[in-house]
């Protein structure tokens, strides 16, 4: 299921994306004296649970936002987000589930579309993709969303946005003379 809306957690402090270290903890500052507990038990506020609720996610923004990992994460979740509200598509899966397999003597990855048509990937784009890569049916108009998983050290990690998107009426592949 794919959510509707995504909270960006800029938006809860007010702030920009490419917001500095200095204007994160400005931001944080001003909305943490604000909206806390304490001080609203004090002023006896009639929907303090919510503010409370506000508070919490004052502070998880502020978590995020201020580790330096954490926050790449949630530039690609809001830039994938962005993607999926702009493409639609008609699957989105992980590269592991496509089949190998081999068109016109190169090697590739091949996924089934619904109009019975095949989406292909060559392996060359593979390699050079990033995160992800929107590929076109090429019997139908159907698109789908393909995450990449990358290995860094003994880590493995899952990345999604920054797609590259095929844009061509054929497979591309130009160690195989397919046409761009």
């Amino acid at each position: 299921v794919q959510d509707l809306h995504m909270r960006s957690w800029y938006a809860v402090l007010g702030l920009q994306q490419d917001a500095t270290p200095e204007q994160l903890r400005a931001a944080f500052r001003m909305a943490a004296l604000r909206l806390h507990p304490d001080r609203q038990a004090l002023q006896a506020n009639q929907g303090a649970a919510e503010q409370t609720d506000t508070f919490l996610d004052v502070q998880h923004a502020h978590e995020v936002l201020s580790n330096e990992q954490l926050r790449a994460v949630h530039d690609r979740e809001l830039q994938l987000h962005s993607m999926r509200s702009a493409i639609s598509f008609a699957d989105e899966l992980h590269v592991s589930v496509m089949a190998p397999t081999h068109l016109d003597g190169c090697p590739g990855f091949s996924h089934p579309c619904r109009c019975g048509d095949t989406y292909w990937l060559p392996e060359q784009d593979l390699v050079a993709a990033q995160e992800a890569i929107v590929l076109p049916c090429y019997g139908c108009s159907n698109q789908i969303l393909i995450h990449v998983t990358r290995s860094e050290g003994t880590e493995s990690k899952t990345t999604t946005p920054a797609a590259k998107q095929h844009t061509s009426s054929q497979p591309h592949n130009p160690a195989c003379n397919v046409p761009d």
